[in-house]
C-alpha cells in the first residue's frame, strides 16, 4: 500500500500568494514527471485559513479546498474519495468567542469530556462536516452524534482517525490540548482485537501540542495493548520526527509558502513482508518541489521497529536506486558508498551492492573504476555459488568493455552471461526479474555488436545486433508500463541501429516512444531527453529533411542549456548535426561559424588528437569542399585524417575522409595523389571487408580506370 499525507492546505484562492498557486501547480507536473502514484491520500487537517478567510462564503470555502484536495489526490492516482482519508484541524471548525467556557470545559476534563460538554466541542465543527460531505466521506458520518475519534480496518494495516482539535480554540492551547484518551483508548482496544494490524493514527496535530497526562496515557495504551503505531500529522508548518514517545512520529510541512513555514508532503510504501518506507518531499520558496535525502532518512529512522524494513539492504542503498531512476548516477554512488561503510552487512549483501555500484560507475564514464570493481566481484560469485549475481556482473562488465570499445572482451563477457542465464532459463520463465536481466543482456549485446559494426569497414558484426535487438524488443515493448526508464533506453539504441541501416522513418519513431516515455517520468526537460532529440536530428537529416533536423536539433540545444551542459560531448555533436543541416540548406558560412566553435571547445576540452576533434576537422573540410575552395579542404581533411589513421585507421569514418582528399586530388587533375589515396582505401577495405566485397571491387575499378586514363574528367 502506497499513501501520500500532505496537511495545512488552508486553501485561500483569494488571498494566496503567487509562489503558493506556482506550487501548487508544479505538484501535479512533479509528481508525474516522478512517476509518483498512490493507493491512499492522508490529509491531516486546515483546509483553510480561519482568519484570512472570516468575511468569505463558508460553502464556497469549502467547495474550493475539497475540490483541490480531489486535484491532489487525482494526480497521484485517486478518483475515488473512499480513498480520501480526512480529520479536522483547527482552523476547520467556527470559534463562538467564549473561551471562557471552553476553559471550564477543560477543567472539567479527566480524560473525558461530559456527555454535554462533547456535544458543545463537536457543535463547532460545521465547517470540517460541509468538507467531509463534499468528499462523500463515510468514516466521518453522524458527526455530532457519533465518537469523537473513529476508525477504519484494512487487510494489512488500520486507519484511526483522531480529532486533535477538539478542545482547540483558547489563546496559546498548544502543549495543552485534551484529546478525549478515553474514547482513544475504546478505540484502539477494538481495532486491536480486530485484527492487531499495524495503527496509522491520522491526526491533526503533534504530540508535542497535547497536554503532557494525554500524552503519557497515549504512551500508556500503546504499551498495554501492544500494538504498532505510526503518528502521521501537520499543524506545524514544518516537517520533522519524533521518536520520543515510542511512536513513529511524522510531522509534514503545509502546502503553501508562507513566511516561517515550510511547505512538504510524505509518500509512504507499506508491505507486510518488507516493512515501510517513507519518502519526504519539500517546497522551494520559488514554488518548485524536490526530494530530500535528509528528511527521508530522518523519518524512516523514526519509524517503529517493526514498521521499519527488514530488508537486507541499508536505507541509503534503497535512496541511491530511486535516484537512479531519475540519471542522477553521482549522488547514487555517493549514498551507495555510504552505506557500503556500514561493518555489520552480510558480505554477500555488500558484493550485490558493489554490482550495482559498478554498474552505476560506467554511467557516469569512469568506466576504469567499474571494471575494478566488477572484475573483484566475479570470484566471490563464483565462491558463493550465486548464478544470478554472477551473469549480471559478465553483462555489466560487458557494458563496461563495450563503453572501452573493447569489442571482444564485451563479446566474451556477454557470451558468459548468456550461459548462465541459459542454465537458469527455467526459472526465468516464471521469475519477471530474472527474465528482466536476460533481456538486458540481449539488449546490451545488441548495442555492443553495434558499436563494434560502427568501429570498422566491415557489416558483419550489424547482422548480430540485429539479432540480439529483436530478440530483446518484444520483451520491452510487452513491458513498457513497468520498465519504463529501461525502455526509453532500448528505444532510443534501437533507432541509432535503425538509423545506420538506412531505416530512418522507424528510427524516428522509436525516438519518439522514448521521447513520450521520457516526458512521463523524468520530464521533457531532462539531459537525457536532449540526447534523444539529438539523435532524431540526426536521423531527420540523414533523410535529408534538414528543417525538421534543425528544429529537433536546437530543441536539444535548449535542453542542454537548460541543464547547464552545453559543452558535454553529446551537445557539441548535436551543434555538428545542426552544421551539417546547415550545409545542406546550402548556409555554408553559418556552419562554418558553427563547427570553428564546436572545434575550439574540443581543442580545449580534450586535444587536438581526440577523435572528436578529427570528427571537426572532417566536417569543416566537407564544407569547404561544398565551396569548392579545396585548399581549405585538404587542410582541415588531412588534420582529421592524421588522427583518424592513429587512433580508428580501418574505421568508416577514416575511409570518408580519405575518399574526400582522393576526390580533391582529381578535381585538381592530381591523378598521382588520387591513386594513392584509393590504393590505401582498397587496402583497409580488402582486408576488413574482404576483396569480393561489392565497396572493395568499386575501388579496385576506380584505381584501374585511374592507371589506364579511362576515368572521365
Amino acid at each position: 500500500m502506497r499513501w501520500l499525507h500532505f496537511s495545512d492546505i488552508h486553501f485561500d484562492f483569494v488571498n494566496d500568494g503567487t509562489s503558493t498557486k506556482m506550487l501548487h501547480d508544479n505538484f501535479k507536473e512533479f509528481v508525474k514527471k516522478n512517476n509518483i502514484t498512490v493507493d491512499e491520500v492522508f490529509f491531516t487537517g486546515d483546509f483553510r485559513n480561519a482568519k484570512n478567510q472570516d468575511g468569505q462564503d463558508l460553502n464556497t470555502v469549502a467547495k474550493e479546498a475539497t475540490d483541490f484536495i480531489k486535484e491532489i489526490a487525482s494526480s497521484v492516482g485517486v478518483n475515488d474519495t473512499s480513498h480520501i482519508h480526512i480529520v479536522p484541524g483547527n482552523h476547520d471548525f467556527i470559534t463562538n468567542d467564549n473561551e471562557e467556557n471552553l476553559r471550564e470545559i477543560c477543567k472539567r476534563y479527566n480524560g473525558n469530556f461530559l456527555a454535554k460538554d462533547k456535544i458543545t466541542l463537536k457543535n463547532r465543527f460545521e465547517f470540517f462536516v460541509q468538507c467531509s460531505k463534499l468528499l462523500n466521506n463515510k468514516v466521518w458520518e453522524n458527526f455530532f452524534g457519533g465518537s469523537i475519534h473513529r476508525f477504519q480496518i484494512f487487510d494489512d494495516f488500520n486507519i484511526v482517525y483522531l480529532n486533535t482539535a477538539i478542545s482547540s480554540g483558547k489563546k496559546c492551547d498548544r502543549g495543552s490540548l485534551k484529546i478525549c484518551t478515553s474514547e482513544l483508548y475504546d478505540i484502539l482496544k477494538k481495532v486491536r482485537d480486530l485484527n492487531n494490524n499495524p495503527i496509522i493514527i491520522l491526526a491533526h496535530h503533534p504530540m508535542e501540542t497535547i497536554e503532557f497526562n494525554d500524552v503519557r496515557i497515549i504512551k500508556d495504551i500503546i504499551n498495554e495493548l501492544k500494538i504498532t503505531v505510526l503518528w502521521l500529522c501537520g499543524d506545524s508548518h514544518l516537517i520533522f520526527e519524533n521518536k520520543t514517545y515510542e511512536i513513529g512520529e511524522l510531522t509534514t510541512g503545509c502546502f503553501k509558502i508562507d513566511s516561517g513555514a515550510q511547505a512538504g508532503f510524505f509518500v509512504g510504501e507499506y508491505t507486510p513482508t518488507i516493512g515501510m518506507e517513507i519518502q519526504a518531499y519539500i517546497g522551494t520558496q520559488r514554488g518548485k518541489w524536490d526530494y530530500s535525502v535528509s528528511y527521508s532518512q530522518f523519518a524512516n529512522d523514526a519509524l517503529p521497529n517493526d514498521l521499519r524494513q527488514n530488508n537486507e539492504y541499508p536505507l541509503n542503498y534503497n535512496i541511491a536506486k530511486q535516484y537512479t531512476l531519475q540519471g542522477d548516477y553521482t549522488t547514487a554512488i555517493k549514498l551507495c558508498l555510504d552505506a557500503l561503510n556500514d561493518d555489520r552487512l552480510e558480505s554477500i549483501i555488500k558484493c550485490k551492492m558493489k554490482l550495482e555500484l559498478g554498474f552505476w560507475y560506467c554511467w557516469i564514464d569512469n568506466n576504469k573504476e567499474a571494471e575494478n570493481i566488477l572484475m573483484s566481484l566475479i570470484p566471490e560469485f563464483q565462491r558463493n555459488n550465486d548464478k544470478r549475481s554472477l551473469a549480471l556482473c559478465y553483462n555489466y562488465l560487458g557494458l563496461v568493455n563495450d563503453e572501452m570499445n573493447r569489442w571482444a572482451q564485451a563479446e566474451y563477457n556477454y557470451i558468459q552471461a548468456t550461459k548462465i542465464y541459459k542454465e537458469l532459463r527455467a526459472e526465468a520463465s516464471n521469475l519477471f526479474e530474472l527474465r528482466k536481466e536476460v533481456f538486458q543482456c540481449y539488449a546490451n549485446r545488441g548495442l555492443m555488436y553495434f558499436r563494434w559494426g560502427q568501429s570498422t569497414a566491415s557489416n558483419v558484426y550489424f547482422g548480430n545486433a540485429k539479432k540480439y535487438y529483436e530478440k530483446a524488443l518484444p520483451f520491452f515493448e510487452e513491458n513498457k508500463e513497468i520498465l519504463q526508464n529501461m525502455s526509453a533506453i532500448f528505444y532510443n539504441n534501437y533507432a541509432l541501429f535503425c538509423d545506420n541501416q538506412k531505416d530512418y522513418n522507424t528510427a524516428i519513431d522509436f525516438y519518439d516512444r522514448a521521447l513520450v516515455i521520457k516526458s512521463e517520468t523524468v520530464g521533457q526537460w531532462h539531459i537525457s531527453a536532449a540526447r534523444i532529440y539529438g539523435n532524431k536530428a540526426l536521423a531527420y537529416y540523414n533523410l535529408k529533411d534538414c528543417e525538421k533536423a534543425i528544429k529537433e536539433s536546437e530543441q536539444a540545444q535548449r535542453i542542454y542549456n537548460a541543464n547547464d551542459e552545453m559543452y558535454c560531448r553529446d551537445a557539441l555533436r548535436n551543434l555538428g548535426t545542426l552544421a551539417s543541416s546547415k550545409v545542406v540548406l546550402k548556409k555554408y558560412d553559418e556552419a562554418l561559424e558553427l563547427l570553428f566553435e564546436i572545434r575550439k571547445i574540443r581543442l580545449e576540452k580534450y586535444g587536438k588528437n581526440d577523435t572528436d576533434v578529427a570528427q571537426t576537422n572532417h566536417n569543416i573540410g566537407k564544407v569547404y569542399f561544398e565551396k569548392r575552395d579545396y585548399l581549405n579542404s585538404q587542410i582541415y581533411l588531412n588534420k582529421a585524417y592524421n588522427i583518424r589513421k592513429l587512433k580508428m585507421p580501418t574505421h568508416r569514418y577514416t575511409i570518408e575522409t580519405m575518399q574526400l582528399l582522393a576526390s580533391i586530388n582529381i578535381l585538381q587533375s592530381d591523378y598521382k595523389s588520387a591513386l594513392e589515396w584509393y590504393i590505401k582505401i582498397y587496402d583497409v577495405q580488402k582486408e576488413v571487408l574482404g576483396a569480393e566485397n561489392k565497396e572493395t571491387l568499386d575501388t579496385q575499378l576506380l584505381i584501374n580506370d585511374i592507371k589506364y586514363n579511362k576515368l572521365k574528367f
